[in-house]
Parts: structure tokens; sequence; C-alpha cells
């Protein structure tokens, strides 16, 4: 009997320590799983971070060339808007040079006569220097914006020539009406004060529409916004509630300029964008291209443009 007992606690003991060894590998196991399953969480924490990093960057890089193209398309506009006024005045001085070496083969000078030709000798020496000093500060322009277009760089070439040719013809009639006693002073004055007066007072009014007319835009998101100093959360209670709005006095170097009666859209190309400043709902929509919303479509720019002259777009 006393055999047999042993036996059995023998027995036992090996079960004891079988079962203590299978729950140790077993603890060990669990263990193994629960450190590889949190290291897939944290993998995965880790590439959701690093993608949300690269479509942070991708859309800010989106939103610098969206500006990039803005501000070349702005200044691609004033120099089309330059070239236009150019040559018209180039039309002008043509034709009425044309004009004064037909008037000048009179033989004989009559003192009215006299009078209008120096007159419109005076109105082309005008044109000339105004048309040279808008190149000039068109080129001027073209050179601070870092964009390079080779047609408008030969464009404007080409109208160098052209200002200075006819100069030169200018120049040349002068020295024919010099040999019919026309004096070299009154040859080479521009307009007179009354004319100067009525120039001034047109470039007056011309400085008033397009400070009447200019307006200011800008896109990005709500981080960007918020590092150049252009938006504010206010209201609210503990955080909440806040409204975004723009910040008084912001300064006018992150905004794109332009007149309200020339530009109808805003660009955007983002998934989604709303408005931070007030703009009449009725007054604007999004159009969408290729999945996204591609700018922003002023239908009624008197009303967009009632409320405030600043467009402050906010884009995820």
């Amino acid at each position: 009997m006393s055999q047999e007992t042993n036996i059995q606690s023998g027995f036992d003991s090996n079960s004891g320590q079988s079962k203590s060894k299978t729950g140790i590998i077993l603890s060990v196991a669990l263990g193994i799983v629960i450190l590889a399953a949190i290291a897939v969480v944290f993998s995965l924490n880790s590439n959701i971070k690093n993608q949300k990093d690269v479509n942070s960057q991708l859309t800010s890089e989106n939103l610098h060339l969206n500006n990039t193209l803005t501000n070349r398309d702005s200044v691609m506009n004033d120099m089309m808007a330059t070239f236009d006024q150019i040559e018209n005045d180039l039309s002008v001085i043509k034709s009425k040079r044309n004009l004064l070496t037909i008037q000048s083969n009179d033989p004989e000078f009559r003192q009215d006569k006299r009078q209008a030709i120096l007159k419109d000798i005076q109105m082309l020496n005008t044109l000339i220097e105004e048309s040279k000093t808008r190149l000039a500060s068109l080129s001027k322009k073209l050179k601070d914006s870092g964009v390079k277009i080779q047609q408008l760089e030969e464009k404007m070439t080409a109208m160098n020539t052209m200002l200075e040719a006819r100069d030169a013809d200018i120049n040349d009639l002068k020295k024919f009406l010099q040999e019919k006693d026309f004096q070299v002073a009154d040859l080479n004055k521009h307009l007179d004060s009354i004319q100067v007066v009525q120039v001034n007072s047109q470039n007056v009014i011309q400085q008033q529409e397009a400070e009447i007319n200019k307006a200011f835009f800008v896109y990005g998101t709500y981080k960007e916004l918020k590092e150049k100093g252009l938006v504010v959360k206010e209201g609210g209670v503990l955080a909440i509630g806040k409204k975004k709005s723009l910040q008084e006095n912001t300064s006018d170097k992150y905004f794109t300029q332009i007149n309200i009666n020339d530009t109808k859209t805003i660009p955007i190309h983002a998934k989604k964008a709303s408005l931070i400043t007030e703009h009449p709902k009725s007054s604007y929509t999004y159009v969408q291209e290729n999945g996204e919303i591609a700018y922003l479509e002023i239908q009624n720019p008197k009303e967009f443009w009632k409320i405030s002259k600043y467009a402050v777009v906010e884009v995820k």
C-alpha cells in the first residue's frame, strides 16, 4: 500500500511540473504575441504619421506652385495690358508722323498750321517718352518677379526697337521742320501746361478707379494662414465654438492683388475649401475638376466684394 502511495505521489508531482512548464510556455507565447501586436500598432501609427507628413508637404508644395502660377499670371496680365497700350501709342505715332510729313511738304506754312504741327510734335514727344517709361517699368517688374518667359522678353525687345525707330523718325521730321524756320525749343517741347493738367486729372481719375476696384485674395491651410498672421479664432467658450476670422491690420505682402473687374476666379486646387472672410453665398460658387475643387468662381463681383475687399480661403 505504501508503495502504491509513493508511485501515485510521484505521478502527481511529474504532472504538476508538466503543467507548470506548459503555463510558462503559454505565458511566454502570449507575451510574444502582445509585443508583436504592439509593434504592428506602432508601425501602423508611424506609417500613418509619415503619410500625413508627406500629404502635408505635398499640399504645401502644391499651394506654393499655385501661388507662383498666380503671380506669373498677374505679371503676364500687366504685361499684355501694357503691350496693348504701347502698340496703340505706336500706331498713333506712325499715322500722325505720316500726316505731318505730308503737311510739312506744303511750301507755305500759315501761322495756324504751324501751331497745329507744333502741338502734334509735342504730343508725339510725350507719347514716346511715356511708352519708354512704361516699358522700362514693365521690364523691372518682370525681372523682380523672377518669371522667365522668352516670348515676353523678345516682345519687349521688339517694342524697344520700334520705339527707337519711331523716335528716330520724329527727330528726322524735327530736322526738316527746322529748315522751315521752326524753333528747336518749340519742337522739343512736350504737352503744354493746359494739356498736362488734363492728363494729370485723367491719371488721378484712373488711379482713383484702380484704388476703388482693388482687392486681395490668399488661400492656404489654416496652419499656413495662422503662421503668416492672417487669421485668428475668436469667440466661443473654452475653445469650443470659436470662429475663424481675418486678423486685423494684416500685411498685404501675403495677398495677391487684383482688379475686381478683371478677376472672376480664385485658384484653389484642393479637396475641400471654405471662405474665412465674409462674402454673400449667392455671389460665388466652387467649381470642381478631376475630383477636387479647382477654383472659386465669382459670379457677382459687386456683391462678392461688398463686405470685404479681402478674400481668405482655407483649404484642406
